[in-house]
């Protein structure tokens, strides 16, 4: 891994999973022959390379790309906000159906009483009119 310099920026966190474990490390042979100048993000494993941001062919061009990419805009985060929308909205359904739901339960139960008691007072007219008949 390389040590940075006091004048040098420090790395930002990871623009992928917030993490400040990033680092930055020098790949290939010391000689500086096909040598590669990486940054990597020990969580997540994100990471980019001097070749692979337009040929940033120093530690200071590396972390200026590294730190050009703010985490509040990434992908990951939109995606994120929209999963938990997508969750309370689902939360907002569920609650409403339970509500409906127990309405007609409720629904169920009060015609059912009042078929047990109409059943009732049929069968109370029923006796009384046979026990007037009987007198």
């Amino acid at each position: 891994m390389i040590e940075h310099d006091l004048y040098e920026p420090k790395l930002a966190p990871c623009p992928f999973c917030g993490s400040s474990k990033v680092y930055m490390e020098e790949l290939g042979e010391p000689d500086g022959i096909d040598e590669e100048l990486v940054v990597e993000c020990s969580e997540c494993h994100a990471g980019m390379s001097g070749d692979s941001c337009d040929w940033a062919n120093t530690k200071q061009e590396l972390i200026e790309k590294w730190n050009r990419r703010p985490p509040e805009s990434t992908e990951l985060n939109k995606l994120m906000d929209m999963v938990n929308e997508r969750d309370s909205l689902l939360s907002q359904v569920s609650n409403e159906l339970f509500h409906w739901n127990a309405l007609a339960l409720s629904r169920v139960d009060i015609m059912t009483l009042m078929e047990a008691q109409r059943k009732k007072s049929v069968t109370e007219s029923t006796e009384s009119t046979e026990e007037n008949k009987g007198e």
